[in-house]
């Protein structure tokens, strides 16, 4: 039993969420500032 490795997919899948969100956060303040 390895809960680490659990651990460990759940913490990229947060990272690559919270990458995503912030992404699309910028791009919408960029975008919206232009505008």
């Amino acid at each position: 039993m390895r809960p680490n490795r659990k651990f460990n997919s759940i913490k990229e899948k947060f990272k690559v969420l919270f990458t995503d969100v912030t992404y699309l956060i910028w791009n919408g303040k960029k975008h919206y500032q232009s505008t």
